[in-house]
């Protein structure tokens, strides 16, 4: 399979600032990442979709020493699994810029890492498909959930017209 049977994604706008940050590379495994089993999957995304929801994130996929951004700093909305026949699939739903929904699709995922940094805030996920190509999703700013509880909800209100 090649890498865009594995990933596709809707095209995203100009707006979104589609850029690598300098010093960027493949995502490396600390103490505090979490590897999620597959049975646990369903649930764990479950819990971090309603934890990071509103919190702006970017997501890339690496394939060797090639890396592609797909969004930069959107709103993330969630990320569900689906299984069609043997093969899984993970959709990751950011809010864009304009406020229209974008939807970044991996398919035939093997492993899945909750990473954290040393303090044990939330950085994001990484997915590693069959292919052996990476989808990172990176949170602006690594945080404990607990530390912006009600914050989010105050900019969505403060946002609505």
């Amino acid at each position: 399979m090649t890498n865009a049977e594995d990933h596709r994604s809707t095209e995203f706008p100009e707006q979104q600032g589609c850029q690598a940050r300098p010093g960027e590379g493949a995502p490396q495994s600390r103490p505090n990442d979490a590897e999620i089993p597959p049975g646990e999957w369903t649930s764990f995304l479950e819990s971090f979709s309603q934890q990071h929801e509103g919190w702006l994130a970017s997501i890339s996929v690496s394939s060797g020493v090639r890396r592609s951004v797909r969004v930069r700093n959107c709103r993330f909305a969630h990320i569900t699994t689906a299984q069609e026949g043997a093969q899984h699939q993970f959709r990751i739903s950011v809010e864009g810029n304009r406020g229209d929904h974008l939807v970044h699709e991996v398919t035939n995922p093997l492993r899945l890492t909750f990473k954290r940094d040393l303090r044990g805030a939330h950085e994001g996920l990484d997915i590693t498909s069959a292919d052996d190509s990476v989808t990172t999703l990176r949170f602006r700013v690594a945080a404990h959930p607990e530390t912006l509880d009600g914050v989010l909800a105050q900019v969505h209100h403060s946002e609505a017209p």
